[in-house]
């Protein structure tokens, strides 16, 4: 306390509020105290994980220490960390991957700092929220993954890592999947996207990997224009599939004549063909 006192320049007759809390946490535990967090989750060259995870374990117990192995305290007597390396690394290229969105949106380097460290609050003086921090990359992997599962891909066109992280890559594919799924379409992970994502687990759209006619909503997405929007292809297939044609091998032709698309099956019964209107 003495040196957040000596640092800040406090009063020692203030009043110890939460704010107070907050600002010791994030003025001289992280910056003054414990730079290699800092010079870390902000990208300072020549900063490394390992550097800032011994800081971790150095100021709090309960962190792993990298120098000591996984799930060893920074100190003796018997100490047992009780999070993990790879908790800790999750929630630091968490923060370090929102710092650097927050400097690409334009925010200054103190804004996009306080932004980051306002999800990391401390729960009492000199303990920091950690398991927040953690609880927050776990969130971010099953989204990804879940993402993942139902064939969502990042905006380099390959499939989801799950590491934590919210990236570009992830924000993609959360845009995509709001966007078929009538969503607010924003990027972020809120209830309503959480409770879309949870819903499609057990009941996905013809356009995604995990339902079962979803190889033939590729099939028929091949036979399309180019470019055509994937709803007008999930709208194709579905009546293709009301129509008998309920599997790639019963596709013998799609056909498009202005805004009508015929689906041809390799049956010779008429019945089993489809005719959509795009409009």
């Amino acid at each position: 306390m003495d040196g957040a006192i000596r640092s800040m320049g406090l009063d020692r007759g203030q009043k110890f509020t939460p704010e107070l809390q907050d600002r010791i946490f994030s003025e001289y535990l992280i910056v003054t105290k414990r730079p290699d967090i800092y010079a870390y989750i902000t990208g300072k060259p020549g900063a490394t994980l390992e550097n800032a995870q011994f800081e971790l374990s150095r100021e709090w117990a309960s962190f792993s220490d990298p120098r000591k192995g996984d799930m060893r305290s920074h100190y003796g007597s018997g100490n047992r960390a009780h999070i993990s390396l790879q908790e800790s690394a999750d929630a630091l290229n968490s923060m370090r991957a929102e710092y650097s969105k927050n400097i690409d949106k334009g925010m200054q380097p103190k804004d996009a700092w306080a932004s980051v460290i306002g999800s990391t609050q401390t729960q009492q003086y000199g303990e920091v929220n950690s398991q927040s921090a953690v609880n927050k990359a776990e969130a971010i992997k099953e989204t990804q993954a879940a993402l993942a599962t139902l064939g969502y891909l990042g905006k380099d066109g390959k499939p989801l890592a799950q590491d934590g992280i919210q990236g570009q890559n992830t924000e993609h594919a959360v845009r995509i999947f709001q966007q078929s799924h009538g969503l607010s379409v924003d990027g972020t992970v809120g209830p309503q996207t959480l409770k879309a994502l949870e819903h499609a687990k057990a009941h996905p759209f013809v356009t995604e990997v995990n339902h079962p006619n979803h190889m033939l909503y590729r099939a028929i997405a091949e036979k399309l224009p180019p470019g055509t929007d994937p709803r007008v292809t999930a709208n194709v297939t579905l009546q293709a599939m009301e129509n008998g044609v309920d599997h790639p091998s019963k596709l013998r032709e799609v056909l498009v004549n202005g805004n009508d698309v015929w689906v041809l099956s390799t049956s010779p019964d008429p019945a089993q063909r489809a005719r959509v209107d795009l409009q």
